[in-house]
């Protein structure tokens, strides 16, 4: 076991027994976590309750532990025998002296690596984390998962109980399995389903969490409130506002619920209204119209393939004969579009 290879160098190290290899890799481990240094101090704790007024041990820990170069230094002096007279007797009390402390210090903390050994082993998690770009991935489950830009999922290895933890924004392509439903928690908000496809966005900075659904049944719940949720099917949506602290219905975007994933905004003949919706999710920017009139009137962006945020305004502009006034990261529409 390797851990016991380190506790025998410890002991060996506390009795002045080490040579300059050992010392080193001895002192690599503990360098190595912060579970390690603890383990080690303990055994300089122990090491010290049994102490020998013969042979005292002094332990600078301190500077020990600054740096890895202060931890390597020379070990410490081992006692050379005294030359013996014609006749002398050897006496084994010392050497028994440094087994019965040597002992004193592994049994305790064998005992104790024993325990830990034989704990039942704890869940491991996983964190999936998708910086610049978007990431497939394959759940335990056959569950597929699109994570978009500057999101994370976690969940824990096992998949026993299928649930995850999202943060920013992704597709799910649930494996039906009516025995363990299907959980997505943002921290504000829980989503369930047997098997569906959807899209949940909650990024951290927004003002609201959201789930369009393309197929299959979705439930939607506040976290803190199972009594406030939502019951969508396909091509329905809902979101979480942050300040109001509610679960409403709101209008799906259909097709361009996972625009981001497919790098194509595509809608035609929808309302001002929905195709900033859309817009301001795929460029994740805050554009708004200064006129309210001009939300209603019905705009097309047709199969807009990698598209950029430029090129989308053109569309919005040139067809509501729009005008854009930009004020730091806020772009606002300005004229009476369709009503002019």
């Amino acid at each position: 076991m390797e851990d016991a290879k380190y506790i025998e160098l410890a002991a060996k190290y506390l009795s002045g027994d080490i040579d300059s290899t050992e010392r080193r890799q001895l002192m690599e481990w503990v360098a190595e976590s912060d579970a390690n240094q603890a383990f080690f101090d303990e055994m300089i704790h122990l090491w010290g309750l049994t102490g020998d007024a013969d042979r005292p041990f002094q332990a600078d820990t301190k500077a020990a532990w600054n740096k890895v170069s202060a931890r390597i230094g020379p070990a410490p002096a081992r006692e050379e025998p005294e030359a013996q007279s014609p006749g002398a007797k050897i006496r084994p009390l010392s050497i028994k002296r440094d087994f019965l402390r040597i002992a004193a210090v592994l049994l305790p903390l064998i005992a104790v690596a024993a325990w830990i050994l034989l704990q039942p082993n704890e869940p491991v998690e996983r964190l999936i984390v998708s910086t610049d770009t978007t990431k497939e991935i394959v759940l335990p489950d056959s569950s597929r998962v699109t994570l978009n830009a500057n999101s994370q999922l976690s969940y824990f290895e096992d998949f026993t109980d299928r649930k995850v933890r999202l943060t920013g924004e992704a597709f799910f392509d649930v494996a039906r399995d009516t025995a363990r439903p299907f959980e997505i928690f943002t921290g504000e908000t829980v989503t369930r389903v047997l098997g569906t496809s959807f899209n949940v966005r909650a990024f951290p900075e927004e003002d609201k969490v959201e789930v369009m659904v393309v197929s299959g049944t979705v439930e939607f719940k506040e976290a803190k409130d199972e009594s406030d949720r939502i019951v969508l099917n396909a091509d329905e949506g809902a979101v979480f506002s942050k300040e109001a602290q509610k679960v409403e219905a709101a209008t799906s975007l259909g097709n361009n619920a996972n625009a981001w994933m497919k790098n194509e905004i595509d809608a035609v003949d929808i309302p001002l209204r929905e195709m900033l919706q859309i817009i301001n999710n795929y460029f994740r920017t805050e554009i708004s119209a200064e006129n309210e009139a001009a939300l209603t009137c019905n705009v097309s962006i047709p199969k807009l393939k990698d598209p950029t945020l430029d090129k989308a305004l053109e569309f919005l502009t040139e067809q509501l004969y729009l005008e854009k006034d930009t004020t730091g990261n806020r772009i606002i529409l300005t004229g009476k579009g369709c009503n002019n």
